[in-house]
């Protein structure tokens, strides 16, 4: 089973459970209270070291930075609950690399 690192105020963290909710994958959550300061253990440093959530752990491998958690996700699961495509042309087109391939706005 999918598990998530992460804490409820984090809009990261909100972008990955949108991508599992659309997917309807089922996981476990494993919430921090940053406050107490949880992500500076030597234990979560180990999966990520910017100490930071979120992170997802996939059957042992370790994803962090929600933006590629989600294209993980995407790419791991591409079947959506909904009929949205899961790799839109254009995606992203804020940077050079998108304006090379021929992305308007």
């Amino acid at each position: 089973m999918l598990q998530l690192y992460h804490n409820d105020m984090s809009t990261c963290a909100q972008k990955v459970w949108l991508t599992l909710a659309e997917k309807g994958l089922d996981w476990e959550g494993i919430h921090f209270n940053l406050r107490e300061g949880p992500q500076h253990r030597p234990d979560y440093l180990k999966l990520n070291p910017a100490g930071v959530v979120p992170t997802l752990i996939d059957d042992g491998r370790v994803v962090i930075e929600s933006t590629v958690i989600m294209e993980y996700l995407d790419d791991r699961f591409p079947i959506s609950r909904y009929a949205l495509p899961t790799r839109m042309a254009g995606r992203g087109c804020g940077s050079d690399e998108t304006a090379r391939r021929g992305c308007t706005r």
